[in-house]
């Protein structure tokens, strides 16, 4: 877990391994550490906790989808860009996750 929080942060940093850059990777390994001892000393079981993980991941992914269908467009990728009918896929994919989040949220 801890690996992999400085893994996400470092490509949002841009290249290069500067001293900047090193602090806010091995910062994230670091609060993803403390995160982790934190859930070790709660009162949550490891099945609990693999379930609100899950609830967790399956409640961001609906806007996560979205963001990836909108940088797959003509305006991020240019002539990389996905075709239409795959992008259109995209959207009705996040449009479900998000109706389904809801849906379970309010119900």
């Amino acid at each position: 877990m801890a690996a992999g929080a400085g893994g996400a942060v470092w490509p949002a940093l841009g290249a290069g391994p500067g001293a900047l850059e090193a602090r806010a990777f091995y910062g994230a390994i670091a609060g993803a550490t403390v995160v982790g001892t934190g859930i070790v000393f709660s009162p949550l079981t490891p099945i609990e906790a693999l379930y609100w993980s899950a609830v967790i991941n399956g409640a961001v992914v609906g806007p996560r989808i979205g963001v990836m269908t909108w940088l797959a467009g003509r305006e991020v990728m240019g002539s990389l860009a996905l075709p239409g009918w795959l992008r259109g896929a995209g959207w009705v994919s996040a449009v479900a996750m998000g109706a389904v989040t809801l849906a379970t949220l309010l119900g």
